[in-house]
């Protein structure tokens, strides 16, 4: 049986993903839909549990377009409950299970929850006071259906709105960019409290497949136990999480992955020299690389092969995006090939705004992203950066990645990321420091490649060795704390 495609979703019209998944549970009960550390379950197993939670919420007073904050983690409950709070018409707030006290403080007076959820347990809050954020909407599709913290440019969690409308479309996106399909088994291991993770197990629901929950990639024997006990076909992974990966399995990738047929990576640029790597050693495998953000969910893909000469490329708008190229000084779109430029989504898959939050960069369901890019002439798009972190050096801009890329190419270089540091003498003028996880004994070899590689306005000014590169809790480089630990070594910079 070769399995339901994409196709069959784009004839009908588009439903919530727990419509979807009580469908499933109709035509086809005995399918596995999920596989945890508990044991497998099937969509009627599912169905019942999302009916049992739904229950318990009504029994706590849960109503339609409360919100409500959930411990995120890896467990049939947590499934179970996220699709009971949206079956019921309540509002999802996922959560890092190991959020501090202190942080739950700032989240509940933020968020204002009716109740909270954390494993078996429901503790109802009185917030009888709160005015409702959302407007009623007779379709149920444009009512509330999450909200989805991000850290931002500023460091500062931001409550992102997502609509059903705008789930179901991000699942359509991932199901036709990914290739997905009601035979496939998808191992995620990324937290799910988090964009990336929480689309990908959405999105394997909402199309019928079996979906494999891992939390996290500390043990490479749980790993190999999922992917070949399950015989995994899809797997939904960050580039971090895929550099653990490799350095765990001693290199040999391809041994590890040799039986996976699709590898989806988002969250962060994935390094060329990884790209090839990869296709190297998994010549029949699909790598397939999604741009997204929290506020528009897998807004472009591309599927990777050897004879493609943009691996730096993230593909084509997904059918439920339109991503313009904009001049950042006019806000008239760009139409000329190779013209850089800010990117704007706009489409089903963009979020209405955030939660108390009113920004022109999030506004009527188009989302000014503050990155960089370009298409080329036939039409793959590129993201250079963030605006945010472009650095100024003499007048010229220079955005990270085009120093990262370079240096990931020297040998003994693992990891790297790199910051722009303000001059006291020409405030206007930054020096570019670049951060190496690597051989320190290589540094001067390492200088002398990048002088041979780079313009002479993009030659870092300063190397420093770290141990490890900070990442955020998506798993992106955490430049804020590169410039901290910068200032900590130059106390009088």
């Amino acid at each position: 049986m070769s399995g339901i495609s994409y196709g069959l979703f784009r004839k009908r019209k588009m439903r919530t993903i727990v419509e979807s998944i009580l469908s499933h549970a109709k035509f086809d009960p005995n399918r596995v839909a999920l596989i945890t550390s508990e044991g497998k379950y099937t969509y009627s197993d599912l169905k019942n549990g999302i009916i049992e939670c739904e229950g318990k919420l009504r029994e706590h007073n849960v109503v339609q377009s409360d919100n409500i904050i959930i411990s995120a983690d890896h467990t049939f409950g947590f499934i179970s409950m996220y699709f009971g709070i949206h079956h019921i018409g309540a509002v999802a707030v996922p959560i890092n299970p190991n959020t501090t006290e202190l942080q739950m403080e700032k989240y509940i007076d933020y968020i204002e929850p009716r109740a909270l959820v954390s494993g078996n347990r429901l503790i109802t809050m009185d917030f009888s006071n709160r005015i409702s954020e959302h407007t009623y909407e007779p379709d149920i599709l444009d009512r509330l259906a999450d909200i989805v913290f991000t850290s931002g440019t500023t460091g500062e969690p931001k409550g992102v709105m997502l609509t059903h409308r705008n789930l179901a479309a991000g699942c359509e996106n991932v199901i036709n960019g990914g290739s997905l399909c009601t035979e496939d088994v998808a191992l995620v291991p990324a937290p799910l409290y988090h964009a990336f993770g929480l689309a990908s197990m959405r999105s394997v629901l909402y199309c019928g497949a079996t979906l494999v929950l891992q939390d996290g990639l500390s043990s490479l024997r749980t790993t190999y136990a999922n992917l070949y006990q399950n015989d995994v076909t899809q797997l939904y992974i960050t580039p971090s999480a895929l550099t653990i990966l490799i350095n765990q399995c001693a290199g040999d990738i391809g041994k590890l992955l040799r039986k996976t047929k699709k590898i989806e990576l988002c969250s962060a640029p994935l390094k060329p020299q990884m790209r090839m790597k990869l296709m190297e050693e998994l010549p029949d495998t699909t790598l397939i690389y999604s741009y997204g953000t929290t506020e528009a969910s897998r807004s472009s893909y591309l599927c990777v092969d050897t004879s493609f000469h943009g691996l730096n490329s993230v593909g084509h708008d997904s059918p439920n995006s339109i991503i313009e190229i904009v001049d950042e000084q006019t806000g008239r779109t760009i139409d000329v090939p190779d013209t850089f430029g800010t990117l704007v989504i706009k489409g089903n898959v963009v979020s209405p705004g955030y939660y108390k939050y009113d920004t022109e960069e999030l506004k009527d369901c188009i989302y000014h992203t503050r990155d960089s890019g370009y298409r080329d002439s036939n039409g793959y798009l590129y993201i250079m950066g963030r605006l945010d972190d472009m650095i100024n050096k003499g007048g010229e801009k220079v955005f990270p990645n085009e120093i990262e890329s370079v240096v990931m190419s020297f040998d003994s270089v693992k990891d790297c990321a790199c910051i722009g540091v303000k001059q006291e003498e020409s405030p206007l003028d930054e020096s570019i420091v670049l951060f190496v996880v690597g051989n320190s004994d290589d540094k001067k070899n390492l200088d002398m490649y990048l002088r041979s590689q780079l313009d002479k306005y993009k030659i870092p000014d300063k190397i420093i060795f770290l141990k490890a590169i900070p990442k955020t809790s998506a798993e992106k480089t955490d430049r804020n704390e590169l410039r901290k630990i910068y200032a900590e070594l130059n106390p009088d910079h």
